[in-house]
């Protein structure tokens, strides 16, 4: 276990992780997901702003799941056979 520290939102965290590689990318995302969000809502307070942070995060990991999805039954609909037969 590695621990990582940062900053977000003004507040400094201490978090254990056993991939600490990805816990940095994650945090690195997560800040820049939120300083391009805080363009587009300048006005808002931090829990509306948070409220359509979570929505846009959770729409956008709909989205993934979805295409995930559609690609998951095209592969289901590839007939391998004819391809080791050519």
């Amino acid at each position: 276990m590695k621990e990582i520290q940062f900053d977000l939102l003004g507040k400094h965290f201490s978090v254990k992780t056993d991939d600490p590689d990805k816990l940095e990318r994650t945090i690195s995302d997560l800040k820049k997901f939120l300083r391009d969000m805080s363009l587009e809502y300048k006005s808002l307070d931090l829990d509306k702003f948070l409220l359509f942070c979570m929505l846009k995060m959770t729409d956008q990991m709909i989205t993934i799941q979805d295409q995930l999805a559609q690609f998951n039954n095209q592969i289901d609909t590839i007939d391998i056979d004819s391809f080791l037969d050519e």
